[in-house]
C-alpha cells in the first residue's frame, strides 16, 4: 500500500536543517519532495493481499532493506473498563530524525486514555527513540478513531539510531468485542529529510475484549 504522508514532515525536516546549516547552504540547497512508502502492515488478513501489492509493499526501495516498526499493544486480552499499553516501535534504524504516524481505532471499542497535561486535549506520549525538539502534531480523536502524530528532533541533536519506541499510549476497553488497531501511514525520515524504507508489524495489536 502506497502512503503519503499528511504533514510533509520530509520537507519540513529537510529546510530544519538547511536554515541550522546557514544562509549558503540554504541558497544552495533546496528540499527534496516528500517519498512515498511501501507501507505493509502485516495483519490477520495480511493472505488476503493482492499479490501485486504485496510483492511491491515488500522491497519499498530496491537493494535497501526496510526498518522494521511494530505497532503493539499489552495485554491484549482486557475486561470492558479495563486498560491496555500500545506502543509504536523502530527496530534496528539507523539516521532517525524525524518521524510521523498515522493510526486508527474501533472509537465504539476503544477510548485512548488522556495523557495530556492541559484539560480537554488528549495526546500521546513520546517514545524514548528521538530527543524530539519540536512537534509538528500530536492529536487523539476518540470520535472520529485516530491518532495523528508527527515530530523531529531539531540541530545540533545528533540522529537516533538502534530501537526504542516512537510513541505510546493507553487504551480503555469499551465494549466486548475483537478489534485492531491499524496504522493509516508512517514516514521516518532521516538527516537529509529522505524517507526511511519501513515495514511494519502490527499482528501485535489486536485487542480481545470480554
Amino acid at each position: 500500500m502506497s502512503v503519503a504522508p499528511k504533514f510533509a514532515l520530509v520537507v519540513i525536516v529537510a529546510m530544519l536543517l538547511a536554515a541550522a546549516c546557514g544562509p549558503e547552504a540554504t541558497a544552495t540547497e533546496s528540499p527534496p519532495s516528500p517519498t512515498p512508502l511501501q507501507v505493509r502492515t502485516t495483519t490477520p488478513e495480511a493472505g488476503m493481499t493482492d499479490p501485486e501489492t504485496e510483492k511491491e509493499s515488500e522491497s519499498p526501495t530496491p537493494g535497501v532493506a526496510p526498518v522494521t516498526a511494530v505497532l503493539a499493544a499489552e495485554p491484549t486480552m482486557l475486561l470492558v473498563g479495563e486498560t491496555a499499553e500500545v506502543a509504536f516501535s523502530a527496530i534496528d534504524v539507523e539516521d532517525l530524525y524525524a518521524a510521523e504516524v498515522h493510526l486508527r481505532f474501533d472509537p465504539e471499542m476503544l477510548t485512548v486514555v488522556n495523557a495530556g497535561e492541559e484539560a480537554g486535549t488528549v495526546r500521546v506520549v513520546d517514545g524514548d527513540l528521538l530527543q524530539v525538539g519540536f512537534t509538528v502534531v500530536n492529536a487523539v480523536d476518540n470520535l472520529g478513531g485516530t491518532v495523528d502524530y508527527a515530530v523531529t528532533q531539531m540541530p545540533p541533536t545528533k540522529a537516533a539510531s538502534g530501537s526504542g519506541e516512537l510513541l505510546r499510549f493507553a487504551v480503555r476497553a469499551e465494549t466486548p468485542g475483537v478489534t485492531t488497531l491499524q496504522v493509516e501511514s508512517v514516514i521516518l525520515a532521516s538527516t537529509k529529510g529522505e524517507a526511511i524504507p519501513i515495514y511494519v508489524d502490527a499482528t501485535q495489536a489486536t485487542l480481545s475484549i470480554r
